[in-house]
């Protein structure tokens, strides 16, 4: 199956569909990805300290990314793709697409956090070059 895939940058008629996007995924952090979030990236002051990439099929948005950039410090926040569209490349593109923006910004560090047991993600971001460079604590306090 050859699929044509579109990546570019969000734009503003992407924002409904993303969030839908993000619902039909299982997506638990999707309520935190707002509408006026999504919008402040695109338009204003989010703009280039937030980088959103979608991969498009046809009309449908079938995977998405984006990267914090704190002038230095750079986190890969998100990554998803379509349940229908996964282990066909899109997730690898989509990162590529982001890290050739951050070399171009002169960025030379990126990082993400993954749950231990996302077995398919830590092999994605290993076969692209992240390494486990330090171990980190989580410490939740229940109020």
């Amino acid at each position: 199956m050859n699929i044509k895939i579109k990546f570019r940058r969000i734009k503003k008629e992407d924002v409904g569909r993303l969030q839908k996007f993000y619902r039909a995924n299982g997506m638990s952090n999707a309520g935190s990805i707002s509408n006026s979030f999504l919008l402040k990236c695109i338009e204003s002051e989010l703009k280039n300290y937030i980088l959103f990439f979608i991969a498009k099929y046809g009309n449908e948005i079938i995977g998405a990314v984006y990267f914090v950039d704190q002038g230095g410090l750079i986190t890969l926040w998100s990554l998803a793709v379509d349940k229908n569209y996964k282990n066909k490349g899109i997730g690898a593109k989509l990162v590529k697409e982001g890290l050739k923006i951050l070399r171009r910004k002169k960025r030379n560090m990126v990082s993400t956090i993954t749950d231990p047991s996302n077995v398919p993600s830590i092999k994605l971001f290993r076969k692209l070059g992240f390494f486990k460079e330090r171990k980190r604590l989580r410490l939740d306090k229940i109020l």
